[in-house]
């Protein structure tokens, strides 16, 4: 639930900054620590942010917290694997928003080539408020890590290089953590054409499948709350089978549920009736 959109909140911020659903994301996945592994992203949060996320909980999503914490889990979890795996020499987060997990996975597989990538107004908000948190992590982690202005969108529109954002990947695993729901399909084209173009690449990204609004009530009313309150619009709702036919030459390596990520990690599910989650997916593209 990053999202591309912002909504100015009403109530004055702090330096006037713009809130986006990159507050309510990095609030709760920080919330339960011993399951997301982040313990520092609620210290970026607003005062203002925390009042979105608990009003968006109480509203939308009463699982929410829980949701974002395994999602936190499953993109650190497999993005480390990969990094360990010696095949890669960079990690680029693309709509990174607030997360922090680019810091920590620099810290599991240091020496490598590490990017932060997002809209020029999400990326100076973020400056500002990773001073809370400097301190939490090496100084060279910090010094491994590039912040990159990338506009997905307007990338496709000119046939940006990926290459030429990031030059300093040559084999990279690009993260787009909750992005892939807010961008148009000839962005989704472009970007998987710009990943065929390295020899060796890879994605881990999550989407809403088609279908989503009429089994779950939750995704219905998420949905109206992004478009409504926080004027986040919401693109499309994808399938599997969009996805094959993008990964081309690549591989899908896994294509998960939420709920099957929560078996990997939790003993005592709270995810188990549809109607009350986002069924989002989780996948993982080498």
């Amino acid at each position: 639930m990053r999202g591309r959109g912002i909504f100015i909140c009403k109530s004055p911020m702090a330096n006037n900054e713009k809130l986006t659903s990159a507050e309510m994301t990095a609030y709760w996945r920080s919330r339960y620590p011993e399951l997301s592994g982040d313990r520092w992203s609620a210290l970026l949060v607003s005062k203002e942010g925390i009042k979105l996320a608990n009003r968006f909980k109480t509203e939308v999503y009463p699982l929410i917290e829980h949701h974002l914490a395994l999602r936190h889990r499953f993109f650190f979890n497999r993005a480390a694997a990969l990094l360990r795996s010696g095949h890669y020499d960079s990690c680029i987060s693309i709509g990174s928003g607030l997360s922090l997990l680019v810091p920590y996975l620099t810290e599991v597989a240091p020496k490598l080539c590490y990017y932060d990538a997002d809209l020029s107004e999400v990326l100076e908000m973020r400056e500002t408020r990773l001073k809370k948190v400097k301190e939490k992590f090496k100084n060279e982690t910090w010094g491994a890590i590039q912040s990159r202005t990338i506009d997905l969108e307007k990338a496709a529109t000119k046939k940006k290089k990926l290459k030429s954002v990031f030059p300093e990947a040559t084999s990279p695993i690009f993260i787009l953590e909750g992005v892939f729901f807010y961008l148009t399909s000839a962005c989704l084209e472009w970007f998987f054409r710009e990943l065929e173009t390295y020899g060796t690449s890879a994605v881990i990204f999550d989407y809403w499948p088609k279908y989503s609004e009429a089994k779950s009530e939750v995704t219905r009313k998420m949905v109206t709350f992004l478009n409504t309150s926080i004027r986040e619009k919401i693109q499309r709702f994808q399938s599997a089978d969009e996805f094959k036919k993008l990964a081309g030459s690549k591989r899908i390596q896994e294509d998960s549920e939420i709920r099957d990520i929560e078996s990997e990690f939790v003993k005592t599910p709270l995810l188990t009736e549809i109607n009350e989650i986002v069924p989002a997916r989780y996948v993982v593209v080498v």
